[in-house]
C-alpha cells in the first residue's frame, strides 16, 4: 500500500515550491528529502504498518518514531545528510502538534511547510489499511481545515492543491 507514495510526495513538492517560486536551490535537498521523508517506517515493525483497526497509544508512539530513524539513517549517508533533517520534518504541523519534535511556525521552513503537505495530502488519497483512500475533492478539504485551524501553512496548502489540480 505505500508503493508510489514517496515519488507522489516528491511530485506534490517540487511542483508546489515551483508554483510558490520557491524551488531554487532548495530543489534538490527537498527532492530527497520527499523520497525518503518515509525510510524511518523500516524501524517499525510491520505488524503496526498493516493493522486493520485503530492504533493503541503504544503502536501510534512507534509509528510516530519513524520520522526520528528517518533523521538518523539519512544523516548517516554524506549523499542524504543534507536532507536528513527536512525529511523528518514531514509530520511536523505550524501549531506543534506533529512530530518527532513538535516544532513550531518559525522552525519550519517553506520547504518543510511544502514536504508536509505534500505528505498529508498524498496519503489521504491513499488507501491505507485501516482506512480507505479518501476522494480528491474530501481531501484537499481536509488539509484546507487543517490550515484553517492553523496547523498547516495556509500558503503552502493553496501551493499543493493548485499542483494537485485543485482549484481554489
Amino acid at each position: 500500500w505505500t508503493v508510489g507514495h514517496s515519488p507522489k510526495v516528491a511530485a506534490l513538492a517540487i511542483a508546489a515550491a515551483g508554483a510558490a517560486g520557491a524551488a531554487g536551490a532548495d530543489g534538490k535537498t527537498l527532492t530527497i528529502a520527499a523520497l525518503l521523508h518515509d525510510i524511518g517506517r523500516t524501524a517499525v515493525i510491520n505488524g503496526i504498518w498493516d493493522k486493520l483497526g485503530p492504533f493503541d497509544a503504544g503502536e501510534r508512539a512507534r509509528m510516530h518514531a519513524h520520522t526520528f530513524e528517518t533523521e538518523r539513517i539519512l544523516a548517516r549517508t554524506p549523499l542524504f545528510a543534507p536532507a536528513a533533517a527536512l525529511a523528518s520534518m514531514a509530520h511536523e504541523r505550524l501549531d506543534g502538534s506533529g512530530y518527532h519534535r513538535a516544532l513550531r511556525t518559525t522552525a519550519l521552513s517553506r520547504s518543510a511547510r511544502l514536504l508536509a503537505i505534500a505528505d498529508t495530502y498524498a496519503a489521504l488519497i491513499q488507501a491505507r489499511p485501516h482506512r480507505p483512500a479518501k476522494r480528491a475533492p474530501e481531501a484537499a478539504e481536509i488539509v484546507a481545515a487543517e490550515a484553517r485551524r492553523g496547523a498547516l501553512c495556509r500558503d503552502a496548502v493553496d501551493a499543493v492543491l493548485e499542483v494537485a489540480g485543485h482549484v481554489r
